[in-house]
């Protein structure tokens, strides 16, 4: 009941959240950050308490994000009653898998206050990282950068996108950051002297927290934005390699799956009949392309002129994708049950494994074409 409390919590905070960007172009002057002095500003009680109520930042994350495929903090919803919503996909044989416990223990270390403080932290740091114009660096000490890199060049060649797509990290370290968190305040419109006694409330609770900053549901995020920008958050690295998968695979496996998306946005007029983001999205279209994005990551991940993974590491990115299943049958989040996940990366292998001759890359409409044709086998976890 415990858990119920807290999950009930952040979906109330983080509920504007998920799919919540409609604007895909920005002016110049929203992209850069306000630069304010470091000055030491007072906490009045007034200012402080507006962090309470993170509607304000997450109303703004609105009209400032671009429009999103993926939204891993709206995985923590699993648990909520979503029965009856217009468009729910019939529920299939859906269980929880070792990712689910890596959150719930994680999720567990909460009290009260981080329960009610989540949603506002969550919505600084995806702010934050979508608008950062610096030098990037992945994972909290830069230890995967070398890996995002060489990934993100082979993904280049593979889907022949040179220096289209931007890859920009997340980390908590963002959110005990004094001028970080003031920019996002001013960025939505607060004025300086507020913003900064924001972030100066915030970082005051940092050092009380047992939790705070260091969870990794703090930068738990990991997106592909029509804006061609990819988000990798530390968190989300941390918390799949803590189910045992090896770390390569799983930056390999994450960034190739949000890659996928960035091939979708591309062709969705002709594979889907509109633009994406034009049509307000469903459980089922949501499934359909995580799905699709799912076999593209696995065909890239397993081909010889892709990652060229063998067996013991395709073994391992299976188990992957089968652990970021979903059972949210009626949210319009839904990314597929974990058997379902598993199908679609086992599909990737095996048109990787059987294109001939062999080291040939099929076009993206070849692949979406063999995609939608085995869809149905998918579904049934049905892929031999």
């Amino acid at each position: 009941m415990k858990l119920i409390n807290i999950y009930t919590t952040l979906f109330i905070s983080l509920i504007l959240l998920n799919f919540s960007c409609q604007k895909e172009t920005l002016d110049n002057s929203e992209k850069n950050f306000s630069q304010q002095p470091s000055e030491t500003l007072g906490s009045s009680a007034t200012n402080s308490s507006l962090i309470l109520n993170s509607s304000n930042l997450n109303n703004k994350i609105q009209s400032l994000s671009k429009l999103k495929a993926d939204d891993p903090v709206s995985w923590l919803r699993e648990y909520l009653n979503a029965s009856g919503d217009p468009g729910a996909i019939v529920p299939t044989v859906c269980g929880p898998t070792q990712f689910n416990n890596v959150v719930n223990n994680y999720l567990g270390q909460f009290g009260p206050y981080e329960a009610a403080y989540y949603g506002t932290y969550a919505a600084i740091n995806q702010i934050y990282t979508v608008y950062d114009q610096s030098k990037q660096y992945f994972g909290s000490n830069g230890g995967n950068t070398h890996l995002v890199v060489k990934h993100q060049r082979n993904l280049e060649k593979f889907w022949n996108m040179a220096n289209l797509v931007t890859i920009n990290g997340e980390h908590n370290s963002t959110l005990n950051d004094r001028d970080k968190i003031a920019s996002v305040y001013i960025l939505i419109g607060y004025p300086a002297d507020v913003a900064y006694a924001q972030a100066d409330f915030i970082i005051s609770f940092n050092l009380s927290s047992p939790v705070f900053i260091e969870t990794p549901l703090l930068s738990f995020d990991a997106f592909s934005t029509t804006g061609k920008l990819i988000v990798l958050g530390d968190g989300i690295i941390q918390a799949l390699g803590e189910t045992g998968i090896d770390n390569d695979v799983v930056i390999a496996g994450v960034l190739s799956h949000e890659w996928g998306h960035q091939v979708q946005f591309i062709n969705s007029l002709n594979w889907y009949g509109f633009e994406f983001g034009t049509v307000p999205p469903t459980p089922e279209f949501t499934r359909l392309t995580e799905l699709e994005a799912d076999f593209f990551s696995s065909y890239y991940l397993t081909h010889k002129k892709g990652a060229t993974y063998n067996w013991k590491r395709v073994e391992e990115f299976f188990t992957l994708f089968f652990n970021i299943g979903d059972c949210q049958f009626a949210s319009a989040s839904h990314h597929g049950t974990p058997d379902q996940r598993f199908a679609a990366a086992r599909l990737g292998y095996n048109v990787a494994q059987d294109t001939f001759p062999k080291g040939k890359v099929l076009s993206p409409d070849e692949l979406n074409a063999t995609f939608m044709a085995f869809y149905n086998n998918i579904l049934a976890g049905n892929i031999p």
